[in-house]
């Protein structure tokens, strides 16, 4: 009986690892998924298919537009075109970037300085005059030194 048992512990994981090989195999790949760009986004919106986005267009197929619309809109002509949307792209694009002047600026992990320091500090280091290096001797010479501290 014992015999049986112990079989069928070392059968039952081989089985049950099959039926799990079986289930994980993916029938097919999935397709890569890539983001759209914003002209296939406002392609797919535009149903009239006239260069021309609505409001209600762009509820229905270009969500950030229609959230933005009278900010993109600035003729308040009732459509935006493809121009339209990259100007305004553009704009806020422009109005998030910090100023060139601006030092507390986030700076590349291995650019310590701004471009124009260096070149700063790259100009005036090169006219001062490094002294030279000193070094400590005592009375009678770094042999007497020696026998000193031995």
């Amino acid at each position: 009986m014992q015999r049986i048992l112990y079989a069928f512990l070392l059968v039952l994981p081989v089985l049950a690892g099959r039926a799990y090989a079986e289930q994980a195999k993916p029938a097919d790949k999935p397709a890569v998924q890539h983001r759209e760009t914003a002209a296939q986004r406002f392609g797919k919106a535009n149903t009239a298919h006239d260069g021309h986005l609505t409001l209600e267009q762009a509820k229905a197929g270009y969500p950030t537009v229609a959230k933005h619309f009278a900010e993109i809109d600035t003729g308040g002509k009732g459509y935006v075109t493809q121009d339209d949307i990259k100007a305004w792209h553009q704009q806020q694009h422009q109005a998030h970037r910090p100023p060139a002047e601006n030092k507390l600026r986030p700076r590349h992990a291995f650019q310590p300085t701004l471009p124009k320091e260096r070149a700063v500090k790259a100009s005036t280091s090169a006219t001062v005059p490094r002294p030279a290096p000193t070094t400590t001797v005592g009375p009678d010479g770094p042999a007497a030194e020696r026998k000193r501290a031995g």
